[in-house]
């Protein structure tokens, strides 16, 4: 992940996370290892959005890329199962991009 989309994450969780009735999470995946054992530990799902927004009933994934980034094929196949089942789940450039998203799910 490049120090631009590490940025562009912040002010979203940032300014999301300002906003009343909802919250904001940042996911993560990767591995990691367990100091004590040296065993490796998976964690999260491979292709997860970066941030989860909970609207009261509604759940909104956001996948953060920067002017040019581009969804990996794990993240098109987490994007298109999360629509299956009827959720959201966008691709967002800037935190006006997550606010404009947020904006639409609001009464």
């Amino acid at each position: 992940m490049s120090q631009e989309e590490t940025r562009i994450q912040q002010e979203i969780l940032l300014r999301l996370g300002a906003r009343r009735g909802i919250r904001v999470f940042r996911m993560n995946t990767g591995m990691a290892v367990d100091p004590s054992t040296g065993q490796r530990v998976r964690f999260g799902t491979p292709g997860m959005a970066d941030i989860l927004v909970l609207i009261r009933d509604r759940y909104v994934w956001l996948e953060v890329k920067t002017a040019t980034g581009r969804q990996s094929e794990p993240q098109r196949n987490f994007q298109a199962a999360v629509r299956s089942i009827g959720g959201v789940c966008e691709v967002v450039r800037s935190a006006d991009e997550a606010d404009g998203v947020i904006a639409c799910l609001l009464p």
